[in-house]
């Protein structure tokens, strides 16, 4: 920032000290990059109060002094006005003092006019700058997250109904289980009865031979 910078910051900042540290005076396309990107989005931000910056108080004031015109103009009126602001004086009689001198250097209404318009044009340039390289950060940091959560958003919308899906499936499967367990329960007593059963002809059976086969061993001789 330029010595003339440093003096006049103090003109536009109440309270501001001209020798404070500059965080970012240098590269005014910057400056929008980290702070309140979440202003450009259109979801609803609260509990956020607007503070003064000195980044970016520098940053405009770096504009105003970049395009700084030759000569007397509004930049420097302005330097007079401050300069009376301490005496005891109203507002219309520090202006008319100011511009009995600046008058006195080539200064007309009209030029201070002009040129302050033409500061107005400076400023209103940096807000279009600032704006659009919101919007882009903007993007980056939100507008793509946006679209992150859509995704996710229907990844767990997906998830769940496959989820459903896979519940309905598990509880076919138990209930499948379940006949299943029925089923060979069922079926390993049908087949006891069936060992049973045949046991039972075959013990018959078997006995009588045996019993026939002693009674031969034994009567016929």
């Amino acid at each position: 920032m330029s010595d003339f910078l440093r003096k006049f910051k103090g003109l536009f900042v109440t309270g501001v000290n001209p020798s404070a540290t500059e965080q970012s005076s240098e590269a005014s396309a910057e400056a929008p990059q980290a702070e309140h990107v979440s202003t450009a989005s259109n979801h609803t931000v609260s509990g956020i109060t607007p503070q003064l910056s000195e980044k970016f108080t520098n940053v405009l004031l770096e504009a105003l002094d970049t395009n700084n015109q030759p000569g007397l103009d509004y930049l420097e009126f302005k330097q007079s006005v401050q300069s009376l602001s301490k005496m005891n004086m109203d507002d219309q009689t520090r202006f008319v003092s100011a511009f009995t001198m600046a008058h006195s250097m080539g200064a007309t209404p009209e030029k201070l006019i002009q040129s302050a318009e033409f500061y107005v044009g400076i400023l209103k340039e940096e807000e279009k700058r600032f704006s659009e390289v919101l919007v882009k950060q903007n993007q980056v940091q939100i507008g793509n997250r946006e679209n992150e959560l859509k995704q996710l958003e229907q990844l767990v919308k997906d998830k769940h109904t496959q989820l459903e899906k896979l519940q309905t499936e598990i509880a076919q499967h138990q209930e499948q289980m379940s006949k299943n367990r029925e089923q060979m329960s069922e079926a390993a007593q049908r087949l006891e009865q069936t060992r049973q059963d045949f046991l039972a002809s075959f013990e018959l059976i078997n006995g009588q031979i045996k019993q026939d086969l002693q009674n031969m061993k034994a009567y016929l001789k």
